[in-house]
């Protein structure tokens, strides 16, 4: 089956091949095959990717490797991650950065890895369309003009997670659908945002009216003008209602107006946007490790950001009097706090205007 392809990549051809992330093309490693890829991305300067077929292969193109980032290939190879190293100077230009470094992966993908152990030799990848269109999900959408284009199933259809650990703190470079929460479990010490990147943050409560907007407003106001976006849904909401009436006024006490707000509830297209999910109850957190365990790493009960006291719930405040409403405010922003002392551990704040 195989055959051809092999062939096609023997003479220096490209093809395209489906990974469980998306659709991507490449040849064999070598500095033509860099000048053919470019030249059918349309230009593109940034260095390809190398996909080699067992992680021991890692050490033969790249060196001075940390044992952190041995552990999250041994965690995460094969899989959705893209780990940056120190290269070996005889990598051709185009796979060596200008800065030394480069991108390494094993796909957890039977076709490519098939394809791998058969030529046994790195192929050069990249995503399977022209610079700056979305990369394809299905064989149909390769538009790219390539030798051959192999047929397959694509699983997470979005990028893979591209994390540099060329030096130390690792810096996470690009989202996928490796959180880097799994990254910090595996070695233990914090990962690094990206100044490109924004760190997602997602309030949960159960009727998206009272706590979660609260919340999503106190943190709004706290990370003014930072890298830091914020929203909020519920386990229980429906779409389009107000926050309740007196969170609306406690809120106005403290500067901020959330009576623009529109309810939603929790959504997997919401989960996957955020990076952590942060939530006031233990049912609401059980909520999302039954119904979407693939986001249970994220999962945070607002307490937890609190340097010291129990955990505990964040009790629903609807149908109970302003006053409770202001003791919720003054519990929301104490752990919000905290929360912002967690989050610039990882993103490296600058202030925007």
């Amino acid at each position: 089956m195989l055959k051809k392809t092999v062939k096609i990549l023997k003479n220096n051809g490209v093809i395209a091949f489906p990974t469980e992330t998306v659709y991507g093309m490449g040849c064999i490693l070598s500095r033509e095959c860099v000048e053919r890829l470019r030249e059918i991305k349309g230009g593109r300067e940034k260095p390809f990717a190398i996909f080699v077929k067992d992680v021991r292969d890692v050490k033969k193109y790249a060196k001075n490797i940390s044992k952190s980032a041995w552990k999250v290939m041994e965690e995460f190879f094969p899989g959705p991650l893209t780990i940056i190293l120190k290269g070996k100077k005889s990598l051709p230009p185009g796979v060596l950065s200008s800065g030394g470094k480069v991108g390494i992966r094993i796909p957890d993908h039977p076709l490519v890895l098939k394809i791998l152990k058969e030529i046994d030799k790195p192929i050069i990848a990249t995503s399977a369309n022209k610079t700056g269109e979305p990369p394809p999900q299905r064989a149909e959408d390769v538009k790219v003009r390539v030798d051959e284009i192999l047929k397959g199933e694509v699983k997470y259809s979005l990028p893979s997670t591209v994390i540099d650990f060329s030096s130390f703190p690792p810096v996470l470079l690009r989202k996928g659908p490796i959180s880097f929460l799994s990254i910090e479990r595996v070695i233990k010490r914090k990962v690094i945002f990206s100044e490109s990147l924004t760190f997602n943050i997602l309030f949960v409560c159960t009727g998206n009216t009272c706590r979660s907007p609260m919340a999503e407003g106190i943190a709004k106001r706290i990370f003014k003008g930072k890298r830091v976006d914020v929203k909020s849904c519920g386990t229980a909401a429906g779409y389009g209602n107000m926050a309740s009436p007196e969170a609306i006024v406690v809120m106005k006490e403290h500067g901020i107006d959330i009576s623009s707000h529109s309810s939603k509830p929790l959504t997997k297209e919401l989960l996957g946007w955020a990076d952590l999910v942060v939530v006031m109850e233990r049912h609401h957190r059980e909520y999302i490790q039954e119904r979407f365990p693939e986001h249970s790493i994220k999962v945070f009960m607002l307490s937890e950001f609190l340097k010291k006291g129990k955990i505990q719930d964040i009790p629903d405040p609807i149908g109970m009097g302003i006053g409770t409403y202001r003791k919720i405010y003054r519990r929301l922003e104490q752990c919000i706090k905290g929360l912002e002392r967690w989050v610039e551990k990882r993103v490296r704040i600058s202030v925007t205007s």
